[in-house]
């Protein structure tokens, strides 16, 4: 990493989002015929005020600066502005959720949503071969601090271990993935973990150079706790766990799509009378729910209506962040009050969405649950989780 001159700092401003093509990526950051890249896309620089599309002295990296050059620049930048942090999987889905949202409410019309998820699946796929790192020694092989405070833990806890107590199991795991992280922060390789493209540490890491972890034994019905990891090897004493770890990752994949697609069918034939009234309507329901507002709920409640006194209103993108925190008197389905669902009752989303049929949207439980069994083949790990009731209502 470098600080680039004010030349080429020019260089990059006077570039074309018509000859960002692969081959001129490649000249930028790549190497090449020519020789070695130019700039890598941790190479920083600062931007003045308006200097680019930058309402504010910035500094950022080059790989920022192509990201918005190619993506942002041409149709988005009112939208999102200049994007000067890390692009990872969680990033990259609020700058998805920001433009969604933009041609939702007509900012942007079909044509630039199509331009940009063409860039998008261009600039994450092709260009990932030019500078994605990989998987270095340290990130491979066991960390000897890590696993000899697993050892410790292990120790510790033999009793509730040896009786299957997940609990423990899990809380041990999240403790050292914690300090798994802490010890390779910096290193190259942890980069594919961090950014969301591909693995999860929590998961992929742990197996490799932590420990495997509870494994569901269905004949017992109770859980193996497999102390060691795969680049370790396992004991003699876990090949019977190991088969069912397997088993339990095909078997949904299996099995379990045919469960939830007879399972979306029932929903469908349940509720496909369920619609939306006329728009406007309005069934002057006095009930509603009480429904405290946080930052990670909030998008579900997007264009949903509250009751303010004796007003309605919207909640939206100009108004929403100023509930996080409150509790909110909701008008919800729960409570409609006519034949058909009234739009104040089912907010705006889904005549943004040109949806009448509402009840077919249930589909997506069906949906969610095949994805979730998809998922256990690639991740069997136990997980705990605590859940409000409250949050099933809303």
């Amino acid at each position: 990493m470098r600080t680039i001159t004010e030349a080429e700092k020019n260089e990059l401003l006077k570039i074309k989002i018509e000859d960002l093509d692969f081959n001129k990526i490649i000249e930028l950051l790549g190497n090449s015929k020519k020789g070695p890249p130019r700039f890598t896309p941790e190479d920083r620089f600062k931007l003045k005020a308006n200097e680019y599309f930058n309402d504010k002295d910035i500094e950022t990296t080059v790989g920022r600066f192509i990201y918005n050059k190619y993506l942002i620049e041409k149709d988005l930048k009112m939208v999102v502005g200049y994007v000067n942090e890390p692009i990872t999987k969680k990033s990259q889905h609020s700058i998805n959720n920001k433009i969604g949202r933009a041609l939702l409410n007509d900012e942007i019309d079909v044509d630039t949503m199509v331009r940009f998820l063409d860039r998008l699946e261009f600039i994450s796929k092709r260009l990932s071969e030019v500078i994605c790192g990989s998987f270095t020694p340290k990130t491979v092989v066991p960390l000897k601090k890590v696993i000899d405070h697993r050892d410790k833990l292990l120790e510790e806890n033999k009793e509730k271990l040896e009786k299957g107590d997940v609990i423990t199991a899990v809380k041990i795991e999240k403790e050292l993935v914690k300090m798994a992280q802490e010890e390779l922060k910096g290193d190259p390789g942890i980069d594919l973990y961090d950014s969301g493209a591909r693995g999860s540490f929590a998961n992929n890491y742990k197996n490799n150079s932590i420990m495997k972890g509870p494994v569901f034994n269905p004949t017992t019905g109770q859980w193996d706790i497999v102390t060691t990891s795969f680049m370790e090897g396992l004991d003699k004493k876990d090949m019977e766990s190991m088969g069912n770890s397997v088993i339990t990752g095909a078997y949904p994949k299996a099995i379990g799509t045919a469960i939830a697609g007879y399972f979306s069918k029932q929903i469908i034939a349940a509720l496909q009378a369920v619609t939306l009234d006329k728009i406007g309507s309005e069934c002057n329901s006095k009930s509603f729910l009480k429904i405290t507002i946080s930052d990670s709920n909030k998008k579900l409640f997007m264009y949903r209506n509250i009751i303010s006194g004796t007003k309605l209103i919207q909640l939206n993108e100009s108004n929403l962040d100023s509930y996080v925190g409150k509790e909110v008197k909701m008008r919800s389905p729960m409570f409609n009050g006519s034949k058909k669902l009234c739009r104040v009752c089912a907010g705006d989303l889904y005549t943004k969405l040109d949806i009448d049929h509402i009840g077919l949207t249930a589909a997506r439980v069906a949906s969610t649950m095949l994805n979730l069994k998809l998922k256990k083949f690639h991740d069997s790990s136990a997980k705990i989780a605590t859940v409000d009731v409250g949050d099933m209502f809303i």
